[in-house]
């Protein structure tokens, strides 16, 4: 969370599949205006520069070769 020092801040939602989500935005254990909000997030292509892998195949994994 961002404190735009105006009174505003701004936020970031990652989601990490398609579907419709209940953003839920507090302050302290109020909700703010509107909260929860809908957010649908659509399917989309991958984007390489933000993908990451994580796991055991990345420790043990061989180029070339099938698992």
């Amino acid at each position: 969370m961002e404190d735009l020092g105006t009174g505003e801040y701004v936020s970031h939602f990652s989601a990490v599949r398609a579907g419709a989500y209940q953003v839920t935005v507090l302050h302290g254990d109020t909700n703010i205006a509107g909260s929860p909000f809908a957010a649908i997030v659509a399917p989309a292509d991958v984007d390489p520069a933000a993908s990451y892998a994580i796991g055991e195949g990345m420790q043990t994994a061989r180029c070339g070769q099938k698992v």
